[in-house]
């Protein structure tokens, strides 16, 4: 079935959006399916402002995908491991985790292990997400049916030793 949980307000989650500065910690077993959200709050769907992390199921081996765009579809940050770089084969869990503060780059990891970055390609989101928080949804009409044993947000950037720490 199609289970989603979402938590508080849209303006509970500006920070993920603003540049203040996040991290984002995913436990999550992958289900067999092709690009849905874990974690979301508008972000993936175009001409909504938000964050959201993902995961492209390709081949039976999920990429994650980490985004936080804009207005019009505009990225802010739009980091996606490509599938040679890292493989969560499904039925398995797994620790995805992501940061981003203004004016550096986005980061995803997978399984404590650093995946890819990307730029900060537009300025930060100056209004609250479009959507309240969500997991597996992305208050569309896109689920994912994966497993979630936990979901952590800081609203700042965490050290790296801070970051093994949580992992």
């Amino acid at each position: 079935t199609n289970d989603v949980l979402s938590a508080a307000s849209a303006a509970d989650w500006r920070f993920t959006v603003d540049g203040t500065g996040l991290t984002l910690f995913c436990v999550c077993k992958i289900a067999t399916t092709s690009n849905t959200p874990l974690v979301d709050d508008g972000g993936y769907a175009g001409g909504q402002d938000g964050m959201g992390m993902w995961v492209d199921d390709g081949g039976n081996f999920g990429r994650a995908t980490f985004i936080i765009r804009k207005d019009a579809g505009t990225n802010v940050v739009f980091a996606q491991a490509a599938n040679s770089q890292n493989g969560f084969p499904d039925a398995t869990w797994h620790c995805l985790s992501a940061d981003y503060s203004s004016g550096n780059a986005g980061r995803v990891f997978g399984d404590g292990c650093f995946l890819i970055s990307a730029a900060q390609s537009a300025a930060p989101v100056a209004a609250d997400p479009d959507k309240t928080l969500s997991l597996c949804f992305n208050g569309a009409a896109t689920f994912g049916a994966h497993e979630i044993a936990a979901v952590v947000i800081y609203n700042a950037v965490l050290t790296d030793a801070q970051r093994r720490q949580v992992e």
